[in-house]
């Protein structure tokens, strides 16, 4: 049955575009700004979240609004595997309608505080959609896909922070300053995946012994480019940490934007793209969550100050060193950026090419900095390099999260929304 779902939202001013999420844009080579309503709904998504303060659970909503819209797009023009709904539309439906409506009824059930502006951004994607009996249906499908999506996840354990007993032996996780807070969301390990079979499917491997000539070397590195006062880090290398610290979220759904304006892509693959990526990364993150808090181990803001308890000759205690940044709460091992970097780098590789040349501005990057890569991994990689700049990390952590990271990339993108055959298309 058809429903005049329009009616439901107020109509309210439309509130500004995303502040500097939208005003940051990455550019590739030179070309026409282009967006859809996949991308006009992944700003708003991002908005939303980031108002909302979800931490990571920002990454589960933008991959519940994302595999929303894509089943709702392909509900109404089927090109590929559904993620998880099929709803198939009584007669003409609008695919732009369903995506619009997919991506609200998803914000609009998980974050109801930010109904005004949820409300205004689809009374302004509606406007611009003709009405009639087309608009309708694809509003009723994208309802219908939203709703079963947000079923779905309903049980998933997101909902719970969990609890966390510090050590505080050599090796171990321990209250980092300066706000030595408790740690965030420890419990995100055990939340269902959305695309792989268990959180534990690619665990890392586990940090250097304590006494080896790895750690020893890890160590070092980070002593002398990660602290605020270092004489060693380059300007370039200041300038890297500070560009790299921007969450991967609104990082890498920048880098897609980009990748969509530049390559023309069409709404139904836009809404292939921005699912895989959102999947890949919610994922990632649930995956290296696992690793972190099965190994919890310490900071370099803990074990350069106390290193002569660790047992290595090779490292020498530092009680005054401080990272560049306040560290984030969480353990260590292995680093949350490395891993979902490499997870939205191997999607993004693999959708458009190993050798995509572009520049980019981030959030946090010095006024006027704008840095250029040949390649997604490049940018990537660079990250990773920033997690030591910065002082967050150790090298290992970086490069167990990288790899890490690949793993989810590689199974999301190769095994969840794969093209259908002509035979599937025209079974639909």
């Amino acid at each position: 049955m058809r429903r005049n779902l329009e009616s439901q939202a107020g109509l309210r001013a439309v509130a500004g575009r995303m502040g500097a999420l939208g005003l940051l844009a990455l550019s590739s080579l030179p070309g026409p700004v282009r967006a859809d309503v996949v991308t006009d709904w992944n700003l708003t998504t991002l908005q939303a979240a980031a108002a909302a303060g979800v931490n990571q659970r920002q990454q589960r909503v933008a991959a519940m609004a994302h595999a929303a819209m894509h089943d709702a797009v392909n509900s109404v023009a089927p090109q590929y595997e559904a993620y998880a709904v099929h709803v198939s539309p009584s007669g003409e439906a609008s695919i732009e309608a369903a995506a619009v409506q997919a991506a609200y009824g998803v914000l609009i059930r998980l974050l109801p505080a930010r109904a005004a502006t949820l409300d205004a951004a689809r009374s302004a994607s509606l406007s611009r959609i003709h009405d009639g009996p087309d608009k309708e249906e694809g509003l009723a499908v994208g309802e219908a896909v939203a709703g079963q999506i947000v079923a779905l996840r309903c049980t998933d354990g997101s909902d719970v922070d969990g609890s966390y007993a510090f050590g505080s032996g050599p090796g171990e996780y321990q209250r980092t300053p300066p706000t030595f807070g408790n740690p965030s969301i420890p419990a995100f390990r055990f939340v269902k995946p959305f695309v792989l079979k268990r959180g534990d499917q690619f665990r890392a491997e586990g940090p250097p012994s304590l006494d080896s000539d790895e750690w020893a070397a890890d160590f070092n590195e980070t002593k002398r480019l990660g602290s605020v006062n270092s004489a060693e880090r380059t300007a370039e290398q200041t300038e890297i940490a500070l560009c790299g610290a921007e969450p991967p979220l609104p990082m890498w759904n920048r880098v897609a934007r980009s990748v969509s304006a530049e390559r023309q892509t069409s709404l139904v693959e836009n809404a292939r793209l921005f699912a895989l990526l959102n999947l890949a990364m919610v994922d990632a993150t649930i995956a290296c969550w696992d690793s972190k808090y099965t190994y919890r181990f310490w900071r370099p803001v803990t074990a350069i100050p106390l290193a002569d308890t660790d047992g290595n000759d090779e490292t020498e205690a530092d009680p005054a060193w401080t990272p560049l940044r306040p560290t984030p709460l969480h353990p260590e091992y292995p680093s949350a950026h490395s891993c979902v970097s490499n997870a939205a780098a191997k999607v993004l590789t693999s959708f458009s090419g190993k050798h995509i040349a572009f520049s980019m501005a981030t959030s946090t990057c010095p006024a006027g900095v704008v840095r250029s890569y040949d390649s997604f991994k490049a940018l990537a990689d660079e990250v990773g390099d920033s997690r030591i700049y910065i002082g967050f990390h150790f090298r290992s952590s970086i490069r167990d999260g990288a790899k890490l990271g690949r793993h989810v990339g590689h199974w999301t993108f190769h095994r969840f929304l794969q093209p259908l055959d002509d035979a599937q298309c025209r079974a639909f």
